[in-house]
This record gives C-alpha cells, sequence and structure tokens, in this order.
C-alpha cells in the first residue's frame, strides 16, 4: 500500500529543503503535475494557468460575499503552483532566462489579494493593515535577492582566487558567509539541531511557522472568513516578513562590500 502511495504522491522531483508542509502540498500536486505533463503544457503555461486562477479569485474576494468561489479559485491557483516547478524538473525544462516568471507571478497574486481584501471590506484598519504588510513583504523580497546575490557574487570570487584542487574543495563546500545562526556559535546547539529528537520535531513544526514560502499562500483561505481573520492573517504574515528582514539585514552587515 505504502509502495502504491508513493507512487502516486511522489516526492520524486521535490527540490530540496522544503518544510513538512510544502513537502505534503508537491506531493498533492504530483499526479496533477503527471497529468499536465502529459498534456503537454509547458512549466510556463501551467504558471499562467495558476496567474489566471488566481485573478478569478481576486474578482471572487471582491465581488462575492461568501467564500466558496473564491476557495475554489485560489485552491486550483495554489495546486498550479504546486505543479509548474515539478513539471519543469520532470521535463528537465529549467528556465535560463534570469527573468523568473514563476516568481514574478507569486508576487503579482499576492499582491491581488492584498487589494481584494481592502476592497472586499474597505475599513482603514484593513487598507491601513494590508498596505503595511504588503510594504514588509516587498521590501523583505528584496532583501531576500539582495542577500542571495551577494553569496553568489563572494563563492564566484572565491572559486576565481584559486585553482586545481583548492577549486575542487570549494565546490564542494559552502562558501563561508555569516550568518549569525545560533547553532553556528554553539556546539550543543548544533549537536541538539543533527541528533535530538524533540529538537527536530519542534524543527519540523516551527520553520513552516516562521518563514515565508509556498505553503505560506495557504493562510490566504482565511481572507473571505471576515475583517477579524483578515486583520490577524495579515499581522501574522508581517510578523514573519519582519523577521525575514531583520535576519537578512544581520546577514548583510556581516558580509564585506565586494
Amino acid at each position: 500500500m505504502k509502495n502504491i502511495f508513493d507512487q502516486i504522491f511522489s516526492d520524486k522531483y521535490v527540490i530540496a529543503d522544503v518544510n513538512v508542509i510544502q513537502l505534503l502540498m508537491y506531493r498533492i500536486a504530483y499526479p496533477f503535475a503527471v497529468l499536465l505533463n502529459k498534456l503537454h503544457l509547458s512549466p510556463n503555461q501551467i504558471t499562467t494557468l495558476s496567474l489566471t486562477f488566481s485573478m478569478l479569485a481576486f474578482v471572487a474576494l471582491v465581488a462575492d460575499e461568501g467564500w466558496v468561489w473564491f476557495s475554489i479559485c485560489w485552491g486550483v491557483s495554489v495546486l498550479l503552483d504546486f505543479c509548474d516547478g515539478t513539471v519543469a524538473r520532470m521535463t528537465n525544462r529549467i528556465s535560463k532566462p534570469a527573468f523568473r516568471y514563476d516568481h514574478m507571478s507569486d508576487l503579482f497574486k499576492l499582491f491581488l489579494m492584498f487589494l481584494g481584501t481592502g476592497l472586499r471590506y474597505d475599513t482603514n484598519l484593513v487598507w491601513l493593515v494590508s498596505s503595511s504588510v504588503l510594504f514588509l513583504f516587498m521590501y523583505y523580497t528584496v532583501l531576500n535577492h539582495e542577500l542571495n546575490n551577494v553569496r553568489k557574487l563572494a563563492e564566484k570570487n572565491k572559486l576565481l582566487s584559486i585553482s586545481g584542487e583548492e577549486m575542487a574543495i570549494a565546490r564542494r563546500e559552502l562558501v563561508h558567509v555569516p550568518n549569525n545562526r545560533i547553532r553556528d556559535r554553539y556546539r550543543i546547539v548544533a549537536w541538539a539541531a543533527k541528533y535530538d529528537l524533540l529538537f527536530q520535531i519542534v524543527r519540523m513544526i516551527g520553520i513552516p511557522l516562521v518563514t515565508i514560502n509556498g505553503h505560506t499562500l495557504l493562510l490566504l483561505f482565511l481572507l473571505p472568513l471576515g475583517t477579524k481573520y483578515a486583520v490577524w492573517t495579515f499581522i501574522y504574515f508581517g510578523l514573519v516578513a519582519l523577521a525575514g528582514i531583520r535576519a537578512r539585514i544581520t546577514g548583510l552587515l556581516a558580509i564585506p562590500k565586494p
């Protein structure tokens, strides 16, 4: 039975370092990705479909007082969001241009949900919270890209400055860029992170709660349930974004300017 389940809901094409909720979503999306691949839909076409359903969800959020149509449209959009990358890896059609269509579409989808929530409830509180959190998320995204680019540049510069056997060793190791993680500074914490079962369980539950990734889109199902749910969803989203901003500023401050 387990083998049949693993074949239907495979994690074969799951990218590394996903959290438990993302892993579950990738497994659920796998049979749909197989179907979309058999229909000869490209990853970009799947991304476009996801974007289209997010627009329909936006219309439902603004025009429909209920939650059913929004949930259906947003659910399809999120599902397709987990399918496009799977199909890309399945068919080895990873995008080569620097422009990341899937990532840009995710930003647009989030903007639609924030805007749609403001238009749905149209109160000063909702507009204030949604606008503030949207700014925090966009700022977090900019800092995240900046940190990733600096790390890649540091790795490139290190590889350019060495040759031969040293380059082979460097390619197998992550270029050291200070990130001030507690487990990197204290051996006991590093040991617990690697071997302690309780720590692993807490980490498995905690990582989805304090990170922004594909699983975060699931929170937005709460938006049409009422002003209170929408505001608290945005506040939580904003707090996670603030924590991410702090971590990335700390990381950037620890890296010398190239």
